[in-house]
């Protein structure tokens, strides 16, 4: 009985660092699409800051709605392998479509402004709008690629920190590699088009593969027998007990605080693309550049940290120094 508990359920120790490839692959792709719509977007709106504006706000929008949304169902999910194969699936066949998209815009743009006439700022507003929920369907299950994985990843709570930093770390190098490959490499030599069929094809074979793995997996218990499926059980239901309903006022004032930290950052990017082009001139190579060095900030900062985060105890007192930090660090570029 043994055997055959063994045979049919992937030890996770197994299955690590092949999910880990396919979580990197996974960044490189969805750093590759930020680059191509951007570009893309260009062709529609015009303007390179309302572009840069439209996918930064539709990426991150939609990475944080996608995350959002799986945190409140990840415990109905008992399969999380088999969800981020579908995921990764979605994103492969919507990239496909999105140029489509994009240009079924200009038609329905052009009928608009010789209808109405409105003024340059609603206009732009109109199409910042559009564009800006073609991509966040994609954007959404990025989103939620993550906070499933870790749905799989993460065994102990004393080995949040960890597991969590970990995905997010490789995941961000892997949008550090999909970044400068496309604004340097990939789109001058391939073309959008084939940029395009080349990313969707690498989700489409995670996709593939994820769910091949997942056949081999049994749902709702990464590692370990029905007796440990009861002790955690046990576990979950003290902690609940445990835990007070609610939000501390400290656990909000952190998330107003992680909130405004996201529109600075968001800030930061923006102008800082804005005063490369004066001296690169180039959109798209200033655009990259900024991407890469900011994603690949991210990356470093999440291994980092997850290294040491889980053994502190004051997290809040840590976050505060990295916040005055980013903001000492801000002023002197």
């Amino acid at each position: 009985m043994t055997a055959i508990t063994k045979e049919t359920n992937f030890p996770l120790r197994r299955t690590r660092p092949l999910i880990l490839a396919f979580l990197l692959v996974s960044g490189s792709c969805g750093l590759i699409y930020e680059i191509l719509w951007m570009k893309m977007l260009t062709l529609v709106i015009g303007n390179t800051v309302f572009s840069i504006t439209t996918v930064l706000t539709a990426f991150m929008g939609g990475l944080a709605l996608g995350s959002f949304l799986a945190g409140r169902f990840i415990d109905k999910i008992r399969d999380p392998l088999r969800t981020y194969g579908i995921l990764e699936g979605g994103i492969g066949l919507y990239a496909l479509l999105l140029p489509l998209f994009i240009a079924g815009t200009q038609p329905l743009f052009r009928i608009i402004y010789q209808g109405i006439h409105p003024s340059f700022y609603t206009f732009s507003l109109l199409r910042f709008v559009v564009c800006g929920i073609i991509l966040l369907i994609p954007t959404t299950l990025m989103g939620a690629t993550l906070p499933v994985l870790s749905k799989y990843f993460v065994e102990k709570p004393s080995d949040l920190g960890w597991n969590v930093g970990m995905l997010y770390g490789v995941n961000t190098f892997g949008a550090v590699v999909g970044s400068f490959a496309a604004g340097f490499v990939l789109i001058p030599a391939l073309g959008i088009t084939w940029t395009i069929w080349l990313a969707a094809l690498l989700n489409l074979l995670i996709c593939a593969a994820m769910l091949r793995l997942s056949k081999n997996h049994v749902p709702g218990e990464p590692s370990g027998s029905e007796g440990k499926s009861k002790g955690r059980q046990q576990k979950k239901k003290g902690a609940k007990e445990a835990v007070p309903e609610g939000r501390s006022t400290i656990q909000w004032v952190v998330l107003a605080g992680i909130g405004v930290s996201g529109i600075a950052a968001m800030i930061y990017q923006v102008a800082w693309t804005r005063v490369l082009l004066l001296s690169i001139g180039s959109s798209v190579y200033a655009f990259t550049l900024i991407v890469t060095a900011f994603i690949c900030g991210l990356a470093l900062g999440s291994l980092a940290v997850s290294k040491f985060i889980d053994r502190r105890r004051d997290p809040v007192l840590w976050l505060a120094l990295m916040q005055a930090a980013i903001g000492i660090s801000a002023l002197g570029i």
